[in-house]
C-alpha cells in the first residue's frame, strides 16, 4: 500500500473518533483531537486539503458554545473586514497576500 493510501485510511478513521467524541458531547477534547489530526494530516499528507465533516463538527461546536442571543451589533454604514487566521507570515503565497492586505488596510487593528 502506498504512503498516501496508508494515510488516507488513518485520516478517515480519525473521522470517526471525531465524531465519537462529538456525539458524547465531549467538546472540549473533539476540539484537542480535531487539532492534533490537523497536524499530523499537514505533515502525513491524506489526499485531502479540506475536511467537510471536520469543519463541520467545529461548527457544530460553536453553534453550541457560542451565545449569538446577546450579541450588540453596532449600526453603521461603512463596511469592515474581520482578518481571522492562526499564523501568517511577510512571505509566501495566501499568507503574503493577507498580511500585504492587512498593512495597507489603513483602519486595521490587529489583536
Amino acid at each position: 500500500m502506498s504512503r498516501l493510501l496508508e494515510n488516507k485510511k488513518y485520516f478517515l478513521k480519525t473521522l470517526k473518533i471525531a465524531k465519537l467524541l462529538f456525539d458524547e458531547k465531549k467538546f472540549n477534547d473533539c476540539l484537542i483531537y480535531i487539532e492534533k489530526i490537523s497536524y499530523s494530516a499537514w505533515y502525513n499528507f491524506p489526499g485531502y486539503y479540506t475536511s467537510n465533516c471536520f469543519e463541520s463538527i467545529i461548527r457544530k461546536i460553536a453553534l453550541k458554545s457560542l451565545d449569538f442571543e446577546n450579541v450588540n451589533i453596532q449600526d453603521t454604514t461603512e463596511d469592515k473586514t474581520l482578518h481571522l487566521f492562526s499564523e501568517i507570515n511577510s512571505i509566501g503565497g495566501h499568507s503574503k497576500l493577507i498580511f500585504s492586505w492587512m498593512e495597507n488596510d489603513k483602519k486595521v487593528n490587529i489583536i
